[in-house]
């Protein structure tokens, strides 16, 4: 998505400087190498730069010249290139633009479509906040199994865009057939927690989803004794012995974007769209919880939500500072509700990118994207949690469209959508949604 389109990109900060005449005034520029634009003179106001430079690959095509439009600009380097660095010459006596400064001007548009500088890679521990991309690779050996307060493997700022791993629920400890599920020495290991510089209690994190892709050749499912949506739980007896354990194996076509359902008992098979997205995503609970991975509540957590994908935007309620962000359980596809217990498990490369909404409060999760808004109902039984996603939005429609309390109800109950994601973990989860073309213009763009 468009991160404009939900209003989280910052603007540029404007100061009024003093000027000598009320003519317009263009600025001079100078030719140096391998410099970055800190600055510029727009109409005779200094414009501060506070949005951190967007590249080509993030689909910002705007132009760095200081003539253009509104450009907020940080840290765009030359990478080789020649770049204009304008000056501000108070008592400059030539307005006129020569044909350097013509050459300038393309020069510094090419400028924006060169790939950034390579990032630096972090390790466990290690906090680089200035870095424009943060790596972080994770391992069973350094992988969460609760959310909650713990230190960070790695510290982001609002902005900054994180390229990192998950592992599969089983810690991709499950290989071949043959292969039990006790190898897996935890359930839906987490990558994290990263601390989200001047996230507080009280304020919303944003994360955008901007890439999942799944990293493994082969997914799997599995049911066991004690856990899926038809099978005998302490909490939900049933007089048939437990079902026994079984796992399949599901190969990954990379190339057709597929993964392929084989039958244990006959030779049936069939191909499956592939729709990665993340089973656990969550912050850190508040009042000092740990949750366990296999829980999903109002910090998020095992939602098991296939809205959790590339293109969307998942809004989290801060409740510690830092948030401290923690995601895993990767999926390739998964039917309403997860009946059996599993989706397709796999590992998966993951690229987010966070934003902090100051003093914005909300109770539970949200989505977001271009067409939709979505809100996330977490409980038991399953009516409270539809009541729970359609009060949120319900109040999200009111609070940004405009509408009534009323008239929004009313409206949900022609146009409004809700799907199961899972009826298998400790709480149900349920998805209520609307299309944007059904609402009023949003005044609010947070």
């Amino acid at each position: 998505m468009h991160l404009s389109s939900t209003g989280l990109l910052n603007h540029p900060v404007r100061y009024p400087i003093q000027q000598e005449s009320p003519r317009r005034k263009r600025p001079q520029f100078s030719i140096r190498r391998n410099l970055s634009v800190r600055w510029f003179a727009l109409n005779g106001r200094l414009v501060i730069p506070t949005a951190r430079i967007i590249t080509l690959e993030q689909q910002n095509t705007s132009c760095a010249h200081p003539l253009c439009r509104d450009v907020a600009l940080s840290e765009l380097t030359s990478v080789g290139l020649y770049v204009a660095l304008p000056k501000l010459h108070r008592e400059a006596k030539s307005m006129r633009f020569r044909s350097v400064a013509t050459i300038s001007i393309l020069l510094i548009s090419a400028a924006c479509f060169a790939p950034s500088a390579p990032a630096q890679d972090l390790g466990a521990g290690e906090s680089k906040a200035k870095t424009q991309t943060v790596h972080y690779r994770a391992s069973i050996d350094t992988v969460k199994y609760v959310y909650g307060v713990a230190s960070p493997v790695a510290h982001l700022r609002p902005g900054n865009i994180l390229e990192s791993n998950s592992l599969d629920c089983f810690g991709n400890a499950i290989k071949k057939p043959g292969d039990t599920l006790a190898l897996a020495k935890g359930d839906n290991p987490l990558t994290g927690p990263f601390f989200i510089d001047d996230a507080e209690p009280g304020d919303t994190l944003a994360v955008h989803i901007l890439d999942l892709q799944v990293d493994s050749d082969q997914g799997i499912g599995a049911f066991a004794p004690g856990f899926g949506a038809l099978n005998a739980t302490n909490y939900t007896p049933m007089l048939h012995p437990p079902l026994p354990e079984k796992i399949w194996f599901y190969p990954i076509d990379h190339a057709n974007n597929t993964a392929t359902f084989q039958a244990l008992d006959s030779n049936y098979k069939v191909k499956i769209p592939l729709h990665p997205f993340l089973g656990c995503i969550g912050a850190a609970p508040a009042g000092g919880e740990s949750r366990s991975s296999v829980v999903p509540a109002e910090f998020g957590g095992n939602m098991d939500a296939p809205e959790a994908s590339a293109g969307n935007t998942l809004l989290l309620p801060v409740n510690v500072s830092g948030a401290l962000l923690y995601f895993g359980d990767g999926h390739a596809a998964m039917g309403d509700a997860e009946i059996a217990g599993t989706a397709i498990e796999v590992p998966l490369r993951v690229r987010l990118q966070v934003n902090v909404l100051k003093g914005k409060r909300i109770a539970w999760p949200r989505f977001e994207n271009e067409k939709e808004i979505m809100t996330a109902g977490i409980y038991r039984p399953l009516d409270d949690a539809l009541r729970i996603a359609f009060t949120e939005l319900v109040a999200w429609i009111h609070a940004d469209y405009g509408l009534s309390q009323l008239d929004a109800y009313e409206l949900l109950s022609q146009v409004g959508k809700v799907h199961l994601t899972e009826m298998v973990d400790p709480n149900y989860v349920v998805i209520a949604s609307v299309e944007k073309k059904y609402l009023p213009a949003r005044r609010s763009k947070n």
